[in-house]
């Protein structure tokens, strides 16, 4: 199971904020870090243990800061943590939805594969950890 982050302007059209070793993507391939993790994506990954809402509100209460970074303007700290491919990406709404991901195919059928059509996970939607939140004007999620 993994939480993935979204920023929407609208509350309707969202874009998914990847991480450096998360899957996100159903064809982004698995990251290999060693002998370091990124620690942000080692912390989210504790969320992903079942019950998710309660490991939420117990030692990963970090999360709602990190969304708060990510809805301020600028260069907020949160935002050099993200993957490259998602420094561009702002909003004045987040969430957190849970999905479940499991390989799409055993690794040889998946390099087996054109790269461009690579598929290389399967996520099926889970729950939604957080509903969609705002930055108010003294600085905290609503």
């Amino acid at each position: 199971y993994e939480p993935v982050v979204a920023l929407s302007d609208d509350g309707t059209t969202w874009r998914e904020v990847d991480l450096p070793c998360k899957p996100t993507d159903v064809r982004r391939r698995p990251c290999f870090s060693a002998p370091y993790h990124h620690r942000l994506d080692w912390n989210i990954w504790f969320i992903g243990f079942k019950p998710h809402r309660q490991m939420l509100e117990g030692r990963e209460r970090w999360l709602y800061a990190f969304l708060a970074q990510l809805l301020r303007d600028g260069d907020a700290p949160a935002r050099r943590l993200v993957d490259a491919s998602s420094r561009d990406v702002r909003g004045r709404i987040a969430r957190v939805h849970m999905y479940r991901y499991r390989m799409a195919a055993p690794l040889a059928q998946i390099l087996g594969t054109a790269p461009a059509e690579r598929v290389w996970w399967t996520r099926a939607f889970e729950e939604v950890l957080i509903p969609p939140v705002v930055l108010r004007a003294d600085g905290n999620l609503a």
